[in-house]
């Protein structure tokens, strides 16, 4: 039978494939082509991309900074390494945003800037456009993860109010100098001028598109902030993408491959609330099995759900990924089905865990004895996992490509596994 140390396996494999010790190497420049080489890293796989980059250079002389969110600090020789907040921003983020801009003007011709950029690093580098405090970025950042807004929505807006985003980070950038960006990608879509809210893909954003976002979700817009001009980006500026969902999916596809499972791609871009993408995967599960599917087989998926909390006082815990797990198991019936959801970055939304599993006999016991409903509507997945001792823990992972789901089928209902 499935059970945790499964799912840790799973889990790990997929993971690792995506840690910069495993895809940001192969990347790297010849060092010897550059007069010095300063960095910027930002992201919850930042301390580790640098980290990283140290060991693969060891006799280079670098410089600059690090910022990744409080606990995913990692041990760095020459690059120094700042915490900040996240998803909110705090004062360590203006304080990293300075340092950032800092760096970034004092390229010299002949220098390279490599930015290494992940998930995460859009609250992380907090410059307020003029006029808006950190109090009123803050207010505005809340209420956007509340509203359910996606992540592209949410960094446009983001883009919009500030001055280190959307190209912001080069706008010093002595013309001789190089950049070179390479992200862990936490986007739908990888598009760069999204990851981390693009600080080196000079971008003018779109006031209508900010001002239907704000309309849609009912937030006021910021009182008195006067959004930037971006400015022309003159260095020669790379980017490349050196790991995604689809990465971890594909280790993901041979891991349950070796355990006799037949692979169904449901794919690494699948976004929306989360309630309704399980309604609907749960769905496409169901007529399958109806229509006859007799082997065993995993219905694989990434991508980045939401939930919407709304605007009540009490919140329940939880995430996307536990949110999408325990709708699944409303809507399939027990007994032959296992699954699991969680968030590569090792956290899932509010309360610690980073996502959840169930197996038949959790399924079966779950049906009985703690019904769907009440933490559906409360969003309090959290709860519900804990009841079931089938919340899923691990320590911070130094990546994040978002979500890794997967839904098993076996219609014998023993889930046996093989040996590897």
């Amino acid at each position: 039978m499935l059970d945790e140390l499964f799912w840790q396996d799973f889990y790990a494999q997929a993971v690792a494939s995506v840690h910069p010790a495993a895809c940001l190497t192969d990347h790297l420049p010849d060092p010897g082509s550059y007069r010095a080489i300063k960095v910027i890293a930002a992201g919850k796989a930042a301390a580790a991309m640098a980290e990283t980059l140290e060991k693969a250079w060891p006799d280079q002389e670098l410089s600059g900074i690090a910022v990744c969110p409080y606990g995913y600090e990692r041990p760095c020789q020459s690059i120094e390494i700042l915490s900040a907040a996240h998803p909110v921003p705090d004062e360590n983020s203006l304080i990293a945003a300075k340092k950032a801009l800092g760096v970034a003007s004092s390229l010299r011709s002949g220098d390279l800037l490599l930015v290494l950029l992940s998930g995460g690093g859009s609250a992380l580098l907090c410059a307020p456009c003029e006029g808006l405090s950190l109090a009123a970025k803050r207010d505005l950042t809340q209420q956007l993860l509340m509203c359910g807004a996606d992540i592209g929505e949410i960094n446009t807006v983001r883009s919009y109010y500030s001055r280190i985003k959307a190209g912001g980070l080069l706008a010093g950038v002595d013309r001789g100098a190089s950049v070179l960006t390479l992200a862990v990608s936490d986007v739908v879509g990888d598009d760069p001028s999204k990851i981390a809210s693009g600080p080196t893909v000079a971008e003018q954003v779109d006031v209508t598109q900010v001002s239907q976002i704000l309309s849609q979700y009912r937030i006021k817009a910021p009182v008195g902030a006067v959004p930037d001009v971006r400015p022309e980006i003159y260095a020669d500026n790379r980017y490349y993408i050196v790991a995604n969902a689809a990465t971890a999916l594909a280790t993901a596809k041979r891991f349950l491959s070796a355990q006799g499972y037949n692979i169904v791609d449901m794919g690494a871009d699948t976004v929306g609330e989360a309630q309704r993408v399980a309604k609907d995967h749960s769905h496409t599960i169901t007529q399958s099995v109806t229509h006859g599917l007799k082997e065993k087989t995993a219905f694989l998926s990434g991508g980045e759900l939401t939930v919407t909390l709304g605007n009540s006082a009490v919140q329940g815990k939880g995430g996307p990924n536990q949110e999408y797990l325990l709708a699944v198991m409303k809507y399939l019936e027990p007994g032959q089905y296992a699954g699991f959801a969680a968030d590569t970055d090792g956290r899932d939304g509010v309360g610690g865990a980073a996502g959840g599993y169930f197996n038949p006999e959790i399924h079966k016991r779950a049906a009985q004895a703690v019904g769907y409903q009440p933490y559906l509507r409360g969003h309090n997945s959290l709860m519900f996992f804990n009841m079931l001792n089938s919340n899923f823990n691990v320590k911070p992972t130094f990546t994040n490509v978002n979500d890794l789901r997967v839904i098993l089928f076996d219609p014998s209902g023993s889930f046996l596994l093989t040996d590897m």
